[in-house]
């Protein structure tokens, strides 16, 4: 089983950190929103600049299946940055994955006045945290299709892995079916008025003049129980938060490049893993992941959010997750491609220090896909 794609979900993992540009400055707004980009509806141009110490990354024109690894390799290293879009769209799985590592590393997202990003481009879009779009600028949506007899016709493979990744940013039910409702034939442009009433969040950058970018608020801290009963509740709910939280980013590491995924599924493990019932050291598991990561450089994974379900042991800090995961595997130089849909469980341990060891992985396909 240590062969299957699903059977290499990526592994273990520290908290995820958020990480956001503090404070950019009318001189880096006055680049990220006046920026001159070629002509959308060509290949993708893909490219890093900088502003001070902000890394700019500009996506341009049609994108195509290997544009995602592209992205990855080009963000490589990076912690912070700002993602500017201008494409048509182009190819999903693209899309999905350049929207996976904005999401998991908390870059921030802008369509520029005057230019727009429609289709497997706005799915990228909507991984920004938080999302930005020109008064001028226009994000589009339609369901996923492929060319049938020379017809568009939509596709439900393609389609379940867009509600995963969705669900995965948090969007409301509403807003996943207002987005992959349109006919592949009509796309529908999102409007100030409809983000709002949907959930989508998008923070409007005027027409004239630069805009400054903010540090997005922290949200306010809940109380969920009586002060008497807080700190148990709060020990258990907060375990069984980060694990769940813990889960996604875990099968989301593996959009990465293979050096970067593989870097950091070395730390993840604990010395040895019980690996679909069988006590594997973890050399020689991430032996099989390389592998694995060699047969299959385009890589999405993305877990079912409603899904997931954590029970977590308060005196050990060890947790048992289980869920549902979509992938979509490919060697595009092979010709080769695994889809579908596969139950996991991991078991974690939590250090004092919140870092993250797997010390037990099982997964059990559902279905695959054409």
């Amino acid at each position: 089983m240590l062969n299957a794609p699903v059977g290499h979900a990526p592994a273990g993992l520290r908290p995820m950190r958020r990480n956001y540009c503090r404070s950019l400055g009318r001189g880096f707004a006055a680049l990220a929103f006046g920026l001159l980009f070629g002509s959308a509806g060509h290949a993708a141009t893909i490219q890093t600049r900088w502003s001070g110490e902000t890394p700019i990354i500009t996506v341009v024109g049609d994108l195509q299946l290997r544009d995602g690894q592209v992205f990855a390799n080009q963000i490589s290293g990076l912690n912070n940055g700002i993602v500017v879009l201008s494409s048509p769209g182009g190819n999903l799985v693209a899309g999905l994955r350049i929207g996976t590592l904005i999401h998991l590393k908390g870059f921030i997202t802008v369509v520029p006045n005057g230019h727009y990003c429609a289709s497997a481009c706005a799915i990228a879009w909507l991984g920004g945290m938080p999302r930005y779009m020109g008064e001028s600028g226009r994000v589009g949506f339609h369901a996923a299709y492929q060319i049938e007899n020379g017809r568009p016709e939509e596709i439900g493979a393609g389609n379940a892995l867009v509600g995963a990744y969705l669900s995965r940013l948090g969007l409301s039910d509403r807003a996943v079916v207002y987005i992959t409702s349109a006919p592949p034939t009509s796309i529908q442009w999102l409007s100030i008025d409809d983000a709002k009433a949907l959930g989508i969040g998008v923070i409007v950058v005027p027409s004239k003049g630069p805009a400054e970018i903010p540090t997005p608020p922290s949200p306010p801290p809940v109380m969920t129980a009586p002060p008497s009963q807080q700190a148990h509740k709060t020990k258990r709910s907060e375990l069984e938060a980060a694990a769940k939280a813990f889960v996604g980013a875990y099968f989301a590491h593996w959009s990465e490049s293979n050096s970067d995924a593989l870097r950091y599924f070395e730390t993840a493990y604990a010395g040895t893993i019980n690996f679909d019932g069988h006590p594997v050291p973890r050399q020689l598991l991430m032996a099989e992941k390389r592998k694995y990561a060699a047969h299959w450089p385009e890589r999405i994974y993305t877990t079912r959010p409603s899904t997931i379900k954590a029970t977590c042991t308060e005196s050990t800090s060890e947790c048992t997750i289980t869920g549902q995961v979509e992938w979509d595997c490919r060697d595009i130089d092979g010709g080769q491609r695994s889809v579908g849909l596969a139950n996991f469980t991991l078991q974690i341990r939590m250090s004092a220090q919140q870092e993250v060891k797997v010390t037990g992985e099982w997964s059990s396909v559902i279905a695959r896909r054409q």
